[in-house]
């Protein structure tokens, strides 16, 4: 297994988390939809946000949040387990994501 502890990439316009609209920026999404062929994986963990609005100090309450980072596997790689540790963005506006994968 190799763990990684970096996630850049965006989703494409065709990738609908589970979360609400309100809660995911879609207009972020900048890739096309036939950016990558089917055998590529799109992987995020839907349980917690990922990042957060930079307007003010992040308050629970009220600071605006959504799933902004995500990973994209190769077809020769396999997703393990993926999971967003929700920091309350103590150091950054994002929460670290860590995902482990194993190759095909």
């Amino acid at each position: 297994y190799f763990s990684l502890f970096v996630c850049i990439c965006r989703a494409n316009p065709d990738f609908v988390p589970s979360f609400s609209e309100s809660q995911v920026n879609i207009s972020l999404m900048a890739m096309e939809s036939d950016f990558l062929t089917k055998e590529w994986e799109w992987v995020y963990d839907p349980t917690s946000p990922s990042n957060s609005s930079v307007v003010a100090a992040y308050d629970a309450a009220t600071t605006t949040t959504d799933v902004r980072d995500f990973f994209v596997l190769s077809p020769n790689l396999e997703s393990v387990s993926v999971k967003c540790h929700h920091l309350g963005f103590a150091n950054s506006d994002h929460n670290p994501v860590i995902m482990q994968i194993k190759l095909r």
